[in-house]
């Protein structure tokens, strides 16, 4: 029983040591406070990601898919899959192929992984891009 008094008696300590920081010089409290909420976040954010679970969907090339942005609007295609050149459509810019309405259908000529994400490329079938091809990100390819 006397070693869980001085456990409570240390505990105490450290919580007045504590307040007494935090009222006597606050920059340093909460400085070290967010040090230690950051290192906490940092801790839970990585891990081995090599275990997870992959999901693959299955795609087969010169299959018809739509294109549809999960975000709303239009799909951009561009020249080179992770190079998108700017949040914008100009049609001069010599990354952007062709701006896409969602739910064309287009048809899957390749796939290809870069910078940890999916890309596909693609051809509209119909629209203004019909037979343009061009890549965008795999999210955007529904059955």
């Amino acid at each position: 029983m006397g070693d869980n008094d001085s456990k409570i008696n240390a505990l105490k300590n450290i919580g007045t040591k504590v307040s007494d920081l935090r009222q006597s010089n606050p920059k340093v409290f909460y400085g070290g406070l967010a040090v230690v909420m950051i290192l906490v976040l940092f801790l839970l954010m990585g891990g081995d990601t090599s275990q997870a679970p992959q999901v693959k969907a299955t795609l087969k090339v010169g299959e018809t898919y739509r294109l549809v942005n999960p975000n709303g609007g239009e799909v951009l295609l561009v020249a080179v899959p992770g190079q998108f050149s700017s949040a914008e459509y100009n049609e001069e810019d010599s990354q952007n192929i062709c701006l896409v309405d969602s739910n064309t259908r287009v048809v899957l000529q390749e796939e290809t992984f870069v910078n940890y994400i999916n890309y596909v490329k693609v051809q509209p079938s119909d629209g203004p891009c019909k037979g343009k091809s061009g890549w965008t990100s795999k999210v955007n390819l529904k059955k």
